[in-house]
């Protein structure tokens, strides 16, 4: 006979079931995970061992150590001079080569090394040897003489002649200014002169025969009055005190001669300066008056010839600052006072800075070669300078840059009349080469 559960019991075996069950998949779940990862794993051993490692690491420390003694000794080898001939013969005389030009053919091409880093000079035959370069640099092109051109009176442009790149010469026209206010000044100050002029040949030439006979008569007959008027004055005082004569009549006798007596003395001074002519001071007052109209008309003549705007010398024109209608007046400081800008682009320079460690290579007068960085390539230009323009060293600036470490240097170039602004245009970059012979000052 079988026992008989009860439902607690039936649901506490069951439960014991599914926990049974569950570790069962749980071990069967750890068992497949540890066969995959079995079957990842690397077959054999083949990490190093601690002896192997130590030794590995020593041996770079070794190798490390060896190559920085290397490094070292030849380092001060090449300072005092003393390196082995340790480069070959092809890379030595690419190393002398440096910053130099060279042409293998009529139609080869000049291959200057770019940067500015002048290639030192090393060994007593290269440095007497007066074709050899002592210095490489580059500066840019700058003009000897660059002229602002500004009117020299003030005004509005009427007509302008000019335009960027146009070739000169000197007296050209370069604008026309307008004339009206400066032509009236002109015809005003002619005018003040002429009266002048007519006033001093007044004084300084003298009086007429009839200004002077026109003049003694009335003299004459003053003095006939007068006479006349002393007797009259004369008889009245006597009169006085013995007749019926009053003061008041005698009054009157002295007043009427009194006026006739000053009359007379300007009349006859008048007729002094008539005979004897004027006062010198007089004709010095009106000669000092004309000296300075004249000064006036030549100063409005000049304001005047200097509407007409010149060029100062033969150039090329660099830039426009001013175009037809604009005022110009070059003594204001709100108001354009400049045309133009303008140089002779046969006379330049080349504006470069030598370090001062370099300077000491340099001396007064070296001749160079001058090659533009814009035509190293252009065979036209090679055709004609296969190694660039010849130049010579003009002078050095007495003040250093102390930002750069450099001393300014100014290189004058050789260009023939005949190319003036066709090739070598100012601010452009060109590379100088620097050799050991100098120019003669006649040259």
């Amino acid at each position: 006979m079988e026992p008989k559960t009860g439902p607690l019991e039936g649901l506490q075996s069951e439960k014991v079931l599914r926990d049974k069950e569950a570790r069962e998949n749980a071990a069967n779940a750890k068992m497949v995970l540890e066969q995959r990862v079995r079957s990842l794993r690397i077959q054999g051993d083949h990490r190093p061992t601690g002896l192997i490692i130590r030794f590995v690491t020593w041996a770079g420390w070794a190798a490390a150590s060896a190559l920085l003694v290397t490094t070292l000794v030849l380092g001060w080898l090449l300072f005092r001079g003393k390196a082995p001939d340790l480069v070959s013969k092809s890379e030595n005389q690419k190393q002398n080569s440096v910053n130099t030009y060279s042409t293998t053919s009529k139609d080869s091409k000049v291959a200057p090394t770019q940067g500015t880093t002048p290639a030192p000079i090393t060994g007593e035959t290269n440095a007497a040897d007066p074709e050899t370069p002592a210095l490489v640099s580059s500066g840019y092109i700058l003009p000897i003489h660059q002229i602002q051109v500004s009117p020299k009176v003030s005004g509005m442009i009427v007509k302008l002649n000019f335009e960027e790149g146009m070739a000169v010469k000197k007296g050209f026209i370069l604008a026309e200014l307008e004339t009206v206010e400066y032509q009236a000044d002109l015809q005003k100050t002619n005018a003040l002169l002429t009266e002048a002029k007519h006033k001093l040949k007044e004084l300084t030439s003298g009086a007429r025969p009839e200004e002077i006979r026109q003049a003694k008569l009335e003299l004459d007959e003053v003095i006939k009055q007068r006479e006349q008027l002393k007797l009259d004055y004369d008889r009245t005082k006597r009169l006085l005190g013995v007749s019926a004569l009053s003061a008041r009549e005698l009054e009157q006798a002295q007043f009427s001669f009194e006026a006739i007596d000053r009359r007379t003395e300007r009349l006859r001074t008048a007729f002094d300066l008539i005979v004897k002519g004027t006062r010198i001071e007089r004709i010095q007052v009106a000669q000092a008056q004309v000296d300075s109209i004249e000064a006036e008309l030549v100063k409005a003549r000049w304001r005047l010839d200097n509407c007409l705007v010149k060029a100062p010398a033969s150039g090329i024109i660099l830039n426009k600052k001013a175009e037809e209608g604009n005022m110009v007046n070059p003594a204001a400081f709100n108001v354009s006072a400049n045309l133009c800008e303008m140089a002779n682009l046969t006379q330049l320079e080349v504006d470069l800075s030598i370090q001062e460690r370099d300077f000491a290579k340099i001396k007064p007068r070296m001749e160079c070669l001058v090659m533009p960085e814009a035509y190293r390539n252009s065979k036209e230009f090679l055709a004609k300078y296969p190694k660039g323009y010849t130049a010579f060293l003009s002078r050095a600036m007495p003040q250093a840059d102390r930002a750069k470490g450099a001393i300014p240097v100014r290189v004058k170039v050789d260009i023939p009349e005949s190319e003036q602004g066709v090739y070598l245009k100012p601010d452009m970059r060109v590379e100088v080469t620097f050799f050991e012979k100098t120019r003669s000052e006649a040259k």
